[in-house]
């Protein structure tokens, strides 16, 4: 099965996982910038969504209309 963390790593990468929000490569947590308690929690959350959904579960999941032919 899948993880939709891996369709993310693949074409995006994961950079998000570890980096600052605001670009700034000396980010902590003991010299954090203004976004940086609010970006690691949201952080935190959008990976352990990708990594506990499988690529299955959000197929299953899509809600859109259903495939047209043309001319039909």
């Amino acid at each position: 099965m899948g993880v939709l963390f891996h369709v993310v790593e693949a074409i995006d990468g994961v950079a998000f996982t570890n980096s600052c929000i605001l670009g700034f490569s000396e980010c902590s947590w003991n010299h954090p910038c203004a976004a940086h308690e609010r970006w690691a929690s949201l952080r935190e959350r959008i990976y352990d969504m990708l990594v506990e959904r499988s690529i299955a579960q959000v197929a299953r999941n899509m809600k859109k209309p259903p495939y047209k032919v043309h001319g039909k």
